[in-house]
């Protein structure tokens, strides 16, 4: 099979933070439908490795909130195919795209997650996370706030509260 990556075209909608590091995206604009055309037993398996398991998509981000601690945060996309049991050729993929974050010596752990069917919405929301991150709580923890895990959900509901 030629390069995938030439192949098919990059998913439109991942927005990343210049403070971000991506380490892996394989975001493509590709449906799990393509399961279901003829492909060699090779050609299929890369398609699925590449594109539907796994971590698809992983950024990474450490920024310094004062002269000792830093801050770091974790986007990725988990995904995994699922099968309809009454029909074979209904292929779906289920995004799980999560947020970790970490305040300097494992002082504060947070995580949250969201799944979704759609590729353009895991997209969507990875971006969001990773821009609540960047505008919204490290402003916070470089004033000296301390940031609870209810203070950090409200801070999410604010972001989108603010777009809607």
């Amino acid at each position: 099979m030629d390069n995938l990556y030439k192949k098919y075209p990059p998913l439109l909608g991942l927005h990343v933070p210049s403070d971000w590091l991506v380490v892996k995206n394989n975001m493509y604009d590709v449906a799990p439908e393509i399961l279901n055309l003829p492909h060699t037993e090779g050609d299929l398996f890369l398609i699925k490795d590449t594109f539907f398991e796994n971590d698809i998509f992983i950024s990474k981000t450490s920024l310094p909130i004062s002269t000792k601690k830093r801050a770091i945060s974790i986007v990725s996309i988990f995904a995994r195919l699922q099968e309809n049991l009454n029909d074979e050729n209904c292929i779906y993929c289920i995004y799980d795209i999560v947020l970790s974050f970490i305040l300097g010596d494992n002082e504060f752990i947070f995580t949250n997650k969201n799944g979704v069917t759609s590729r353009f919405d895991a997209a969507k929301i990875a971006s969001e996370y990773m821009i609540i991150f960047t505008q919204y709580i490290i402003p916070k923890l470089i004033l000296g706030e301390k940031i609870t895990q209810n203070q950090f959900e409200s801070y999410i509901r604010m972001y989108y509260k603010e777009r809607n």
